[in-house]
């Protein structure tokens, strides 16, 4: 279905965690409002800014839907979620996504998640199951923290509902916990997103052979990763012009502040974002636009920033196929398959423990 310009109103406002809250919306205009779930919306903020929230409500529930919102970032979606009230004019385009699921697919589906991204998946796994959906299904879901299994109480009374469906709840941190990973039959990592990109070289080092030190033999490991591209494409996704990742990178600084009771000031730094063609990776980084000392009274530390001086946020790293074979071969993997989408954009790849 094509997204369109939508009117709606907020029906009811409620804090599911201190960081994440729930809004329902009544919707105004189309008078029939439908989605698949899994999709999302936009909330426009201005010309060139925009919001993205995925439903967490099936869709049986009709020109009514309700968002789940991140509210920790402190950006301008999280300060307008917070001032919601009931009664509440909103303004969004959708629906938008085609992250959905195809109930003709015969074939056994798992559904991964990590902490907020479980949204999407809690719409689709209610409205499966609601809707006489009996065939076997899987949750596996990871946080930081148990405050960030978000909605698994929901999902276990779900699972007492429908035998079918197995809910696998995991708190831990990918870097400390490996060695809980299990060692029966011929287990299978899964490392997607791109985020082996953003450790440095030793650490790559290190996270490979560590996971390939728990594995048992026959055991593999699925890792996605970013391939290199032109350029001019990279810097116009990580320095783009409605200031998406520029926003990312001074989040940091909110974090910092929130969370280390930080005095940072967040607007007096510019994102700087460049490739670097040594290491093939983007660099992105803070540039303090004036001197200033910053207090982190968290961490018991005073920093003296100068103008120009950075701070490195993120890397992350683009691979050609032979250099991140090369990685897994070292680390004692063997690689036995390479995906790739159409553009040559991203690469995945199949390796096995002997």
């Amino acid at each position: 279905m094509k997204p369109r310009e939508c009117k709606a109103e907020v029906a009811a406002v409620r804090a599911v965690t201190p960081e994440i809250m729930e809004v329902d919306l009544r919707v105004l205009e189309p008078a029939e409002f439908t989605f698949d779930a899994g999709q999302w919306i936009s909330v426009p903020f201005g010309p060139k800014i925009v919001r993205a929230w995925s439903m967490v409500s099936p869709p049986t529930r009709r020109g009514a839907f309700t968002l789940s919102i991140d509210v920790a970032p402190g950006g301008i979606g999280s300060q307008w979620a917070r001032g919601l009230k009931p009664g509440d004019p909103v303004q969004f385009k959708g629906p938008t996504g085609g992250f959905v699921f195809t109930r003709a697919d015969p074939r056994r589906a798992v559904f991964v998640a990590e902490e907020i991204g479980i949204v999407p998946i809690r719409s689709i796994l209610s409205h499966l199951y609601e809707t006489g959906y009996g065939r076997s299904t899987a949750l596996i879901y990871w946080a930081r923290n148990p405050g960030w299994l978000v909605y698994d109480a929901d999902f276990r009374s779900l699972a007492r509902r429908y035998p079918g469906l197995q809910v696998h709840g995991i708190v831990g941190d990918f870097t400390l916990h490996l060695s809980r990973l299990p060692r029966d039959g011929a287990p299978m990592v899964a490392f997607l997103g791109s985020t082996i990109g953003n450790l440095y070289v030793e650490e790559r080092r290190t996270f490979l052979g560590a996971i390939a030190d728990n594995l048992p033999s026959g055991g593999s490991l699925l890792l996605g990763f970013d391939l290199v591209k032109p350029v001019d494409r990279l810097i116009a996704a990580y320095d783009d012009s409605k200031g998406v990742t520029a926003e990312f990178t001074r989040n940091m600084l909110r974090v910092l502040n929130r969370e280390l009771h930080a005095d940072f000031l967040p607007e007096t730094f510019d994102h700087i974002a460049f490739w670097d063609p040594v290491q093939e990776r983007m660099d992105l980084r803070l540039r303090a636009n004036d001197d200033q000392v910053v207090h982190i009274p968290g961490a018991g530390l005073s920093l003296e920033i100068h103008d120009g001086e950075e701070i490195r946020v993120e890397v992350c790293t683009k691979f050609r196929v032979p250099s991140i074979t090369g990685e897994l071969e070292d680390a004692g993997f063997s690689v036995r398959q390479f995906w790739t989408d159409d553009r040559g954009d991203v690469g995945l790849i199949l390796a096995k423990k002997p």
